[in-house]
């Protein structure tokens, strides 16, 4: 599961099942990427992308609603 820190300063991401170095994960490089390298351990993090289809379909929504929402911060009221 994705953490996401309270706190502005922190990526979300996810910590590591092997050595809980926190791992960063955009959801475009949920997207797009192949798999995740943990930087403290070396652990390969690879995703079922067939059974995660549903997840990814959504995340798909949500990195849209953020484009669109990045997009109309632009105009000034």
């Amino acid at each position: 599961m994705l953490a996401n820190s309270q706190s502005t300063n922190r990526s979300p991401g996810m910590p590591c099942p092997e050595c809980g170095f926190f791992i960063e994960m955009s959801i475009e490089s949920l997207l797009y990427k192949q798999g995740f390298t943990c930087p403290g351990c070396l652990l390969e993090l690879t995703m079922e992308r067939t059974s995660s289809q549903p997840a990814l379909e959504l995340l798909q929504k949500v990195q849209t609603s953020m484009e669109k929402v990045q997009k109309t911060k632009r105009f000034d009221l």
